[in-house]
């Protein structure tokens, strides 16, 4: 079995909203097909998905990688595998096959942890409610217009925002 996740990743905070990575980090998924690699100084969002943001952070940044220009020079494949065509739904795909294995781990092991029949249909109530975020958030990015291959993969804070320095 493959390591999905290498560690946490290792940010700097450039405002309330977004981050540039200081370390390598990579994070698997089994669509592509290999390992989604952040270079030193990617910046990006984290989630910007309005109201519901913050629970899949992993999430949001391969899926901000995935929305850039350039992306598939940051994959490195599995032996054998071909390069996916990389769209604007298959970006929201991988988006949500990283919020299901987020959600999927922290079910797992809340339930085993759970002792009660209440606290059992609590986490019942828990498991629809992040069910419900994440299928809300996977759609919002498919169907969100206007940032789709709008920058490369290493344009700064000021290329995204369009801010000047």
């Amino acid at each position: 079995m493959k390591l999905k996740y290498s560690i946490n990743p290792v940010v700097e905070e450039i405002n309330h909203k977004y981050v540039r990575f200081w370390e390598l980090f990579r994070i698997y998924s089994d669509l592509v097909g290999g390992y989604i690699c952040f270079p030193v100084g990617f910046c990006c969002d984290r989630e910007s998905t309005p109201g519901i943001r913050g629970t899949s952070i992993r999430g949001g940044y391969g899926h901000d990688l995935l929305c850039r220009k350039d992306a598939a020079d940051f994959i490195v494949l599995d032996e054998g595998r071909e390069m996916p065509v990389i769209t604007k739904k298959f970006a929201a795909d991988v988006y949500l096959e990283i919020m299901k294995r987020r959600y999927g781990l922290l079910n797992d092991a809340e339930w085993e942890q759970a002792k009660t029949k209440r606290r059992k249909a609590r986490l019942l109530l828990t498991k629809w409610n992040r069910w419900n975020r994440r299928y809300v958030k996977h759609w919002a990015v498919r169907l969100a217009w206007g940032y789709f291959h709008k920058h490369s993969v290493m344009s700064t804070f000021f290329d995204i925002t369009g801010r000047s320095e």
